[in-house]
């Protein structure tokens, strides 16, 4: 099974620099679900990365509901995590 990566450019840039060769840049809401839609019906795909900038569309969720793959993640941007985990650990891990 293979992982794609869908967000903006400056979300997903760094995946396909690390390798991941799926990678999908969308900026709006409208691209970020169709996008997701193609995804889940081509069936190849094990992991999906998803921008948290989006959410996934009530009716797209209703219709892939009870599906086991592909695996949704969503991860936030650096400079979130790097508050995350400052916050988490009282100290700055990342500069």
């Amino acid at each position: 099974m293979k992982i794609a990566v869908v967000g903006t450019k400056e979300f997903a840039l760094g995946f396909y620099v690390a390798g991941i060769p799926d990678v999908f840049f969308v900026e709006t809401e409208e691209e970020f679900n169709k996008t997701l839609d193609d995804l889940y019906q081509k069936e190849e795909f094990g992991l999906i990365v998803c921008d948290n900038k989006f959410k996934v569309d009530k009716k797209l969720r209703k219709k892939y509901l009870g599906k086991t793959f592909p695996v949704l993640l969503y991860l936030g941007d650096v400079s979130e995590l790097k508050d995350e985990i400052k916050q988490a650990l009282g100290i700055e891990v990342m500069k």
